[in-house]
């Protein structure tokens, strides 16, 4: 797989080095003409240069030892990508440095391959008189098995109502002009072919196919995954017509219409058959990407823009769909996207973005509001994570929200699909904030919890928390506030504190009654007033720190039979928000 390429004077590039991680999905985010589209080009440049010197000069004119010259075409067979002049491959268009040699523009790519290790190799490129000169001049292939095969897809295109059994060289020309829908039909008859020789071989001296063969085929055919996919996603399934040479002129493909039986577990045809060419954009984006994606010759597939013609709806299931199939298949996929729908949900080391002279993963949230900032759109996390939970808990930092974690969890209640917003704020100000998040996204709920601090006891109520002097009436928000003066009165715990600290409680009555002066009662810590109104937050976290363990420790190690009831009663609420 890909590890960094690294390109000198080509299109947008003048000199730089990007670093891929890994197979599995890498999506590519930035604004117009930052140079996602760049990078795609020039790894099909380089797929082709390595296939066009291999078949003019033979294979050893990629590898270590070969010291030949380079090898030239036309301008006319050079088809990778779609370009008005082939000075366009060279930065600011020009193809001559003054005191260099005429190779001024190369590609060279890194990658490991799960065999044979890691690999390099640089092409070089010479423009003269309308004729492109190719050479490898820095290679560490003793033979071509471990290259990559590369396989870029731009946004589908091209498909017409008659398609010809095309040759490879027509495929590669087609898909560098941007018309992979006038070879579609081609691929997908390969697909099934392959296939339907597949299911001869099983079948070889049987009356039928074992059910355990016929189950590895589906589970891991190319023609089958891609079947599989269209059935569960747009409900119908391919047909392919057979092809004669000697006889057909054309290549037909069908979509038919199913639906799942639930009496048979089958999928059964539920309408006429349709030319492939009259299905919705989409749909022909959808089998134009996963047909190449399945096709066991691809290791690597470039794809650029490929939910450009998808609903919102469907663009993240395409994506989806690409990381369960290379999860099996060990495939490699570059995606140029401007998606917010899928740049949202992506996982940051799987973001590489652009908005920046230097391309590189996100590494926080913080750098995905940035893109989306070079992207022209708004984004905030936060906002779009309540979007999704509906749920919201105000505290007043990030450890409180933590240790009311741990302790759902030990009462067997654990919290999910809800969301965290820490802040000092009073409950009068998060309720105004939470009444303009409301507007925008109705239906949500939240819970404001604070530490009682100095305020009255009697402004809280004993079974429910609730701040009685934050009466505002909304059904929507609660106003919580503890007993005691702070969270931490509620870690009081002897026998918690000795399990966590390794030390016999002994020490603890020696530690509690000098440094926290309190009657020492065991676990049953009545709320009195020391306790209720005692500050013993900083003897708490240094007794801890000085083992080397921290209150995030403690509360992780609570038992259910330790937690006080007022903690109890407010993970319930927040179970019932």
């Amino acid at each position: 797989m890909i590890t960094s390429i690294e390109l000198r004077r080509f299109k947008r590039f003048e000199k730089r080095t990007i670093s891929i991680s890994g197979s599995g999905t890498t999506l590519l985010a930035g604004p117009n003409n930052s140079g996602k589209s760049t990078l795609l080009h020039a790894l099909a440049v380089w797929s082709f240069c390595v296939f066009v010197l291999r078949r003019g000069k033979g294979d050893e004119a990629v590898c270590d030892d070969y010291f030949g010259q380079g090898y030239g075409i036309s301008d006319d067979d050079f088809n990778p990508i779609n370009l008005p002049d082939l000075k366009h491959l060279w930065y600011g268009l020009k193809t001559q440095i003054p005191g260099e040699e005429g190779y001024s523009l190369s590609i060279k790519l890194n990658w490991h391959h799960p065999d044979e290790g890691a690999h390099h190799l640089r092409i070089s490129l010479s423009l003269t008189n309308d004729r492109l000169f190719i050479r490898a001049d820095e290679s560490s292939l003793a033979s071509c098995d471990a290259l990559p095969e590369v396989v870029y897809l731009p946004p589908v295109a091209g498909l017409d109502s008659k398609e010809a059994f095309a040759t490879p060289a027509l495929r590669r020309a087609m898909l560098g002009r941007g018309l992979a829908g006038s070879v579609l039909r081609n691929v997908l008859f390969d697909l099934r072919r392959a296939n339907e020789l597949k299911r001869e071989e099983l079948k070889q001296g049987k009356a039928k196919i074992t059910a355990s063969d016929l189950r590895n085929l589906r589970e891991t055919d190319p023609w089958e995954l891609l079947q599989s996919t269209l059935r569960s996603t747009f409900n119908f399934e391919l047909l392919v017509a057979e092809y004669d040479e000697t006889f057909h002129t054309s290549l037909q493909a069908f979509a038919q219409p199913v639906t799942y039986d639930e009496s048979s577990k089958r999928y059964r045809n539920a309408g006429a058959k349709r030319d492939l060419m009259v299905e919705g954009a989409g749909a022909l984006q959808w089998i134009c990407v996963y047909a190449y994606a399945v096709n066991p010759d691809t290791d690597i597939l470039l794809l650029d823009e490929p939910d450009a013609h998808l609903h919102s709806s469907l663009q993240n299931v395409l994506i989806d769909a690409l990381d369960r199939l290379i999860l099996s298949t060990k495939k490699q996929v570059l995606v140029a996207t401007h998606s917010r729908e899928v740049l949202l949900g992506a996982p940051l080391e799987k973001i590489i973005s652009f908005e920046k002279s230097k391309p590189k993963y996100l590494s926080s949230e913080a750098d995905r509001v940035r893109m989306f900032s070079g992207l022209g759109e708004s984004y905030d996390p936060f906002i779009d994570r309540v979007r999704k939970a509906k749920r919201i808990i105000f505290v007043e930092n990030d450890s409180d929200w933590r240790a009311i974690q741990a302790i759902a969890k030990s009462i067997g209640h654990p919290l999910t699909n809800i969301e965290p917003y820490p802040t000092t704020e009073s409950h009068k100000d998060r309720r105004k904030f939470f009444q303009k998040l409301e507007k925008g996204i109705p239906g949500i709920r939240a819970l404001s919890l604070r530490d009682r601090d100095g305020a009255p006891l009697s402004t809280v109520c004993e079974e429910t928390l609730r701040d009685k002097s934050d009466n505002h009436g909304l059904a929507n928000f609660s106003s919580r506030t503890l007993r005691r003066r702070e969270l931490e009165n509620y870690a009081l715990i002897p026998d918690c504190l000795a399990r966590i600290l390794g030390i016999p409680i002994p020490d603890i009555q020696t530690w509690w009654e000098t440094e926290l002066a309190l009657p020492f009662l065991g676990n049953a810590l009545p709320d009195s007033s020391p306790v209720l109104e005692g500050d013993f937050k900083d003897a708490l976290h240094n007794k801890l720190k000085a083992s080397g363990r921290s209150i995030d420790d403690l509360w992780g190690e609570i038992r259910e039979i330790e937690v006080h009831k007022d903690l109890k009663s407010l993970v319930l609420q927040l179970v019932d928000l």
